[in-house]
């Protein structure tokens, strides 16, 4: 899912939900949505660097494993057009979503 900016059309956020035990899935998600932001910005249709967030909805999800993948990428520097990578649980991001409303 992609959420705009108000006042433009700069993609903000790109929210990924995970099925996944959140193993290889992440990495390659992460990929593509760097590159898809690479595309957009050669094309002149974005400014900015997005965040991409993660959101399992499994309880049993290994999140730090999908942490720990994704800190490769952005160590390595394989990722350059997102601006954040976030993993969360379904519980946090909606208990995130009805303290900001």
């Amino acid at each position: 899912m992609l959420v705009r900016r108000r006042g433009n059309e700069d993609v903000a956020w790109i929210v990924e939900v995970e099925a996944s035990q959140a193993g290889k899935s992440v990495v390659g998600a992460a990929v593509l949505a760097d590159v898809c932001m690479q595309i957009e910005k050669q094309q002149g249709r974005q400014k900015g660097k997005p965040d991409l967030l993660f959101v399992f909805y499994r309880p049993s999800a290994k999140l730090q494993l999908a942490r720990k993948r994704l800190e490769r990428l952005t160590e390595n520097r394989v990722i350059e057009h997102l601006n954040e990578i976030k993993i969360m649980s379904e519980k946090r991001v909606l208990d995130e979503v009805a303290h900001a409303t």
